[in-house]
């Protein structure tokens, strides 16, 4: 790996595999839905689970990191002090 990467740039191996396991999965997308329509909505609601799935994570995140040990307990983190 080379130590020149620009901080948005990935690795050339994790690229490749990436691109490969993306392609295998649409390939496999594309033979449940058959129509143009059918495969839009499914990566539009993949596209929709993902950012909700994201948004429970950060505010699980934000109500429990930094907070006083009674809350982190109840969170199940460690007690920072």
């Amino acid at each position: 790996m080379s130590a020149h990467l620009h901080r948005n740039q990935l690795p050339p191996l994790q690229g490749i595999t990436t691109n490969l396991l993306d392609l295998a999965w649409k390939h496999y997308l594309h033979k449940l839905a058959t129509t143009p329509a059918a495969y839009s909505a499914f990566l539009g609601d993949t596209a929709m689970w993902t950012g909700i799935v994201t948004g429970a994570c950060a505010a699980w995140c934000a109500a429990c990191v930094g907070r006083p040990c009674s809350i982190a307990a109840r969170c199940g983190l460690p007690c920072r002090g």
